[in-house]
């Protein structure tokens, strides 16, 4: 009968060694937005991509921002997370690209160039924030926001399908739907 025990011991001790010592599989999460709030934005189930934020042109030399591999510029928080919800009307985008600036003084307006069309200043968004909405030629309604919190800018960038009911002007405050600038304020938030 102790033959036995010892045995099962053993063999309980190499299935527990073999099992600590496989790595798990777990999907990087955004930092700034779950995948049920984006859900919820985007009207239904979403998939979802994190990669670290591509580097600038700033940010190839590394002696320069201190930040040699995309491991070290996500742990400093630069990512870029993509929630997308496909439908029959479409493809929806929910789009998070949060950088760190080394001169944000200089290096803001080179992001403020990425919108497109009228901007419009908002408040209440990090220290300084615009946002542009605007279809593009398949008439895809979209819809952006450019900020800055302290040294990082983020991005948020959402696309409807012109056919949803989410992309029509109803619920537009000031040009910008609430859930939008709802997750504009929870991204600027959690950054600062």
């Amino acid at each position: 009968m102790r033959k036995v025990s010892w045995l099962a011991v053993v063999a309980i001790g190499i299935t527990v060694c073999a099992l600590a010592s496989t790595e798990c599989d777990a999907q990087t999460r955004c930092p700034w937005l779950n995948a049920a709030t984006a859900a919820g934005v985007l009207g239904g189930e979403v998939q979802m991509t994190v990669t670290t934020a591509p580097e600038s042109e700033t940010e190839k030399d590394a002696d320069q921002d201190g930040y040699s591999t995309p491991e070290q510029r996500f742990n400093r928080g630069d990512a870029l997370c993509e929630f997308t919800r496909k439908a029959d009307s479409g493809l929806y985008l929910l789009r998070i690209d949060v950088r760190t600036m080394n001169d944000p003084a200089k290096q803001f307006a080179s992001f403020l160039a990425l919108c497109k069309g009228s901007t419009a200043p908002l408040r209440g968004i990090g220290n300084e924030a615009v946002q542009c909405g605007m279809k593009d030629d398949a008439g895809v309604g979209r819809e952006q926001v450019i900020a800055r919190v302290r040294e990082r800018v983020f991005t948020l960038t959402i696309n409807r399908p012109p056919a949803s009911p989410a992309a029509s002007e109803k619920g537009l405050a000031n040009g910008l739907r609430e859930d939008t600038r709802n997750v504009a304020e929870q991204v600027a938030g959690s950054i600062f």
